[in-house]
């Protein structure tokens, strides 16, 4: 009847507006929070620039500060990537990538989120990188988040000084980025409810147990034209296999 269909017109439409106004709230209260965070870094940075002055408690609590507030960047950064891909506005760059490059990037924000302190490693990881790898074309930004993301993760399920490696290799026209980690007893039921979480969700990979981390990751390979694979390894730990195609910029094109 005319009835119930101006009554569903007028229900989508103020879901519709609802949508626009929770993206609109997200990047703003996102922006907003990049401020605060600034003035926090920098002040954290000229404390830890006065190390003679302070006691060796002091310094170990600037890095936790400092770790905390690359942790906040990083999350910020990845709810307004996400917010951009819901509006639909999201875009990939792809460019040449140097991949020992991209690495070292992603291996520079994982130190600062788990920062050495008291001489204690809190993470170890190895990198493997096939030799002769083929050109490689895709967003570089998205790439770093990618392995930063999947590092991160595999880092807090694993104990401190536990293995996490990242192997990339070539196969065909396709690049493959692999992260193992060790896992953690007491972090195993839970890692496998996450894992098993994450294979039985749609595409978008909005599943919040997954947490904030995996969505990106799995949002920006699905951007790129590649899959996610996780598996769990045995006696404990976890691989999470990311097939990405060797040029992003064809991906593009055949669309």
């Amino acid at each position: 009847s005319a009835s119930y269909s101006k009554v569903l017109k007028e229900r989508n439409d103020a879901l519709v507006a609802a949508d626009l106004l929770k993206d609109a709230f997200v990047q703003n209260v996102s922006y907003e929070l990049r401020s605060p965070l600034t003035n926090i870094i920098g002040f954290a940075d000229l404390l830890a620039n006065e190390m003679s002055a302070l006691t060796e408690r002091q310094q170990a609590y600037i890095d936790y500060i400092r770790a905390s507030s690359v942790t906040l960047g990083v999350l910020i950064d990845n709810i307004l990537d996400l917010a951009s891909v819901d509006a639909g506005i999201a875009e990939l760059r792809p460019e040449p990538l140097d991949i020992p490059t991209l690495v070292d990037k992603a291996k520079a924000g994982l130190s600062a989120t788990f920062p050495e302190i008291s001489g204690e490693r809190p993470i170890n990881l190895v990198v493997d990188i096939e030799p002769g790898m083929p050109p490689f074309v895709a967003d570089g930004t998205r790439i770093v988040q990618v392995l930063y993301n999947l590092l991160s993760n595999a880092a807090r399920f694993s104990e401190p000084g536990g293995e996490v490696r990242l192997s990339v290799s070539a196969r065909a026209d396709r690049i493959i980025f692999t992260v193992d980690d060790e896992g953690a007893p007491m972090n195993e039921e839970m890692r496998a409810a996450i894992l098993e979480r994450a294979d039985t969700q749609s595409i978008n990979g909005r599943q919040r147990g997954a947490g904030l981390g995996l969505a990106i990751v799995r949002t920006f390979v699905n951007l790129h034209g590649g899959t996610i694979t996780l598996e769990r390894r045995e006696p404990r730990g976890s691989r999470v296999i990311v097939n990405l195609p060797r040029d992003a910029a064809m991906v593009g094109a055949a669309e």
